[in-house]
């Protein structure tokens, strides 16, 4: 588990290091991000897979962290999935508690890839839902990409949790 997480740091990092390019296509959305975190403290950056959400994405974050000077956490829902399946498996408990609990309370969080898990159980999405839900009731706000529309998401996590989202992301 220790190394699937330094491997998504690693990866996050090289990423940074990248300027943003700024093409037509993203113009707008390069723009919009630019005013992070003064005007907007909020993001929902839904496309298609491979459009560069996550290299923006990453980069508001960063502009987040380094403008407030508060805490910030990059998480791909499959990692948040791994950590909190590993709070039930011998020797990895404090791991999956502590990346969960982060999660939870940290100022600046972006789900990455938000949807992507297929066949969830209905306790995985509802970890998922207590994200959500914990991260609403303390106004805290959620960077989010996915690949799927509002409705989309509406159909495979539930009404609820999507306007939660559509709420803490914009």
């Amino acid at each position: 588990l220790g190394s699937q997480s330094e491997q998504i740091k690693a990866n996050a990092l090289r990423l940074l290091e990248k300027p943003i390019e700024v093409t037509t296509d993203n113009a707008a959305i390069v723009g919009q991000l630019a005013g992070l975190p003064r005007e907007r403290d909020r993001v929902w950056l839904e496309g298609t897979v491979g459009s560069g959400k996550t290299f923006l994405l990453l980069h508001a974050l960063k502009r987040c962290i380094a403008e407030t000077g508060e805490s910030g956490l990059y998480l791909p829902e499959s990692v948040f999935l791994t950590a909190w399946r590993s709070q039930y498996v011998d020797g990895a408990e404090d791991w999956g508690r502590n990346l969960v609990s982060r999660a939870e309370s940290v100022r600046w969080l972006f789900l990455d890839d938000y949807g992507q898990g297929r066949d969830l159980s209905g306790r995985a999405i509802d970890a998922l839902d207590r994200l959500i839900m914990r991260r609403y009731e303390s106004n805290l706000s959620i960077i989010l990409s996915t690949n799927l529309t509002p409705r989309a998401l509406e159909s495979s996590r539930g009404g609820r949790s999507v306007s939660r989202l559509v709420e803490l992301s914009g």
